[in-house]
């Protein structure tokens, strides 16, 4: 007698609004479980039924250890055995930019162990997570100045750590860009085959075929200029979208056609009139230090890049979690504004179908905190291929079903 089949899937620690569930799940990997300890990250995640995992646990993950997970994946199936495990910890206590903020509160000294910063030892859950479930394969993704602490490469500490689990672990430093987002945006992203499936993973050198981005990689334009113009503080959502006749390739992945003539979040910030003649006045590129001084509210030596517009011919600065507290990072090429919130999901790979809850500010660091999906599905068809699996959907599949089973 045969025993009961066992099916695939993956776990998503630190999995926020989903950007890895979804780059990830349209190369056909199925979620069991999402742990976050942001309960509208995760309402969000649930809004997106094709990408939602069987279940979601929002905790700190340092109090919801593996086999608390292992007994509630019981609870819900003796078939689900566990393939994948991938997330992305928080990365502020190991950014450049997170440091000096962290320093700034007086939160981390300027000199000292890495470790004494409590966000810089997650990863460590995730080594737990990997060590007890024996996955097929894990992805971990985090910011470059994990390499660069102190003086110190802490990823090389931490891929000896994974290694020593019995995985084969490839360190690659990712540029999004290449991979085909309209984003300035690299990362290190650890990838460990078990070494039983005698396999290497070979870091991508640009966007899956099937993806059909066309020539160079896409920029801001290809991304965001088919939007409607949208005045400073616009809070109506949804409103009517027409299609351009012409799409980007990069615009045909983040709208599939089936998608009907309106389009929702393309909300935006409201500001001073100070603020909008400074933005009026910045050229495309321009950085706060080129505003003339009467423009300026701030000293322009430390605050050099407060305020940057985009070029349309560009891609887009990285974007971050900071946008939950404002866009000046983020100005609109041609328009006196900041980008709405629908302008950053599409430079962060959100396509339009997808769903967010919350309010303006929340889903403004959900898209800055998530790894950019498109990043995640050049990623999981890596993996996939250095191991000789043949993908059960592609990016373009995949929105084509969401479209199916839309009202």
């Amino acid at each position: 007698m045969g025993g009961v089949r066992p099916r695939s899937y993956a776990l998503d620690l630190f999995s926020g609004a989903g950007g890895l569930s979804l780059g990830l799940a349209a190369a056909g990997v199925r979620f069991a479980a999402a742990v976050d300890s942001d309960p509208r990250a995760l309402a969000t995640l649930r809004l997106n039924s094709r990408v939602r995992p069987l279940t979601t646990v929002c905790r700190d993950i340092r109090k919801f250890g593996p086999r608390q997970m292992q007994a509630r994946l019981r609870a819900l199936s003796p078939r689900i055995t566990i393939d994948w495990i991938v997330g992305g910890p928080p990365c502020q206590g190991w950014s450049t930019i997170g440091r000096a903020k962290l320093r700034s509160l007086g939160r981390l000294a300027d000199e000292g162990p890495a470790y004494h910063e409590p966000r810089n030892r997650l990863y460590r859950s995730f080594l737990g997570y990997v060590a007890h479930f024996r996955p097929k394969f894990f992805l971990m993704e985090n910011v470059p100045g994990m390499r660069s602490y102190n003086g110190d490469d802490h990823a090389l500490d931490i891929r000896e750590q994974f290694s020593s689990l019995g995985y084969e672990v490839t360190l690659s430093m990712v540029d999004c860009h290449r991979l085909g987002l309209p984003q300035r945006r690299r990362r290190i992203a650890f990838v460990g085959i078990r070494e039983d499936l005698r396999a290497k993973f070979t870091k991508p050198r640009g966007p899956p075929r099937d993806l059909g981005i066309r020539g160079n990689p896409p920029v801001v334009r290809d991304a965001i200029a088919d939007l409607p113009r949208v005045p400073v503080g616009s809070d109506r959502t949804p409103i009517p979208y027409s299609r351009p006749e012409e799409p980007s390739s990069y615009l045909e992945l983040m709208r599939p056609e089936w998608m009907n003539g309106s389009i929702d979040r393309h909300v935006t910030r409201w500001h001073g009139p100070k603020d909008l003649l400074a933005f009026r006045t910045l050229e495309q590129g321009g950085i706060y230090s080129d505003l003339p001084e009467n423009l300026r509210r701030y000293r322009s030596d430390i605050f050099r890049d407060r305020f940057r517009r985009l070029a349309w011919r560009e891609p887009a600065p990285c974007l971050t979690a900071h946008l939950a507290k404002d866009c000046y990072s983020h100005i609109h090429p041609s328009q006196a504004r900041t980008i709405s919130v629908r302008e950053a999901a599409r430079l962060q790979s959100f396509p339009d179908w997808y769903s967010f809850e919350g309010a303006m500010g929340d889903v403004f660091r959900q898209i800055g905190n998530s790894v950019p999906p498109l990043a995640a599905y050049a990623l999981g068809r890596g993996i996939q291929r250095a191991v000789g699996d043949t993908p059960t959907s592609t990016w373009a599949d995949f929105g084509e079903r969401i479209g199916k089973v839309r009202p």
